[in-house]
């Protein structure tokens, strides 16, 4: 009866461990999707709403109409459905970083310079998804683009043993320590690749006082 007892008390305690890890995940996951959508209002009639802007500008400024069809991608995906492991297609992934090139681009008149490369098979992989389109967003939030001698770099590829490897280094903007704190997107950016896997990615940064750089790999 004891034995029973205690084996009982196991399983249950494993079982409460699963919720907890998978409400974690959740919570995690929508911590990130907010940092996208930081304000809750009808995703639907913001899109609408958008588009509208864009069909009825497109005729006077066709980069900005593009811009805002740009960011209606990157919010869509943003809030986009998962599959039920919780993982999204790597190509879609790697479309909307694109994306987010193109609008900075945009926005700044094409001023930005940023060695860019992708390789490798990105359709036949998936991902859990905001991961490296944090990790892309944080080039541009706290990044000197403007240096054409020393480009920021993005090296994303996906290798013949199914490793995603994705490289960036930038120059680091003039700002005030507490303006620099990338602590919330790399805490959860972590937080989720432990949870999702484990031993099956390493997360390396360098920085130093003029540049930041990093380098993740994962198993996909």
């Amino acid at each position: 009866m004891i034995a029973y007892r205690n084996q009982a008390h196991e399983t249950e305690t494993m079982r409460l461990t699963t919720l907890k890890e998978k409400a974690e995940l959740e919570r995690n996951l929508a911590e990130a999707r907010n940092a996208y959508l930081q304000h809750q209002i009808n995703p639907h009639l913001l899109f609408n709403t958008l588009t509208f802007i864009h069909n009825t500008y497109y005729k006077f400024s066709r980069e900005a109409s593009q811009c805002v069809l740009l960011l209606v991608e990157i919010m869509r995906f943003s809030l986009h459905e998962v599959d039920t492991d919780g993982k999204t297609p790597l190509s879609k992934e790697i479309e909307q970083i694109q994306n987010f090139i193109e609008l900075n681009q945009l926005r700044f008149d094409y001023a930005l310079y940023i060695d860019y490369e992708v390789e490798g098979d990105f359709e036949a992989h998936q991902i859990i998804p905001l991961i490296l389109l944090t990790l892309t967003e944080n080039i541009f939030k706290h990044g000197n683009l403007k240096r054409e001698q020393k480009k920021a770099k993005l090296h994303i590829s996906v290798s013949d043993q199914h490793e995603l490897i994705f490289v960036s280094w930038n120059l680091k903007k003039h700002q005030s320590e507490t303006k620099r704190l990338r602590s919330i997107g790399i805490k959860n950016v972590i937080k989720r690749l432990e949870y999702s896997y484990q031993q099956q990615y390493s997360l390396n940064i360098k920085e130093d006082d003029e540049s930041y750089g990093l380098e993740l790999r994962m198993q996909l």
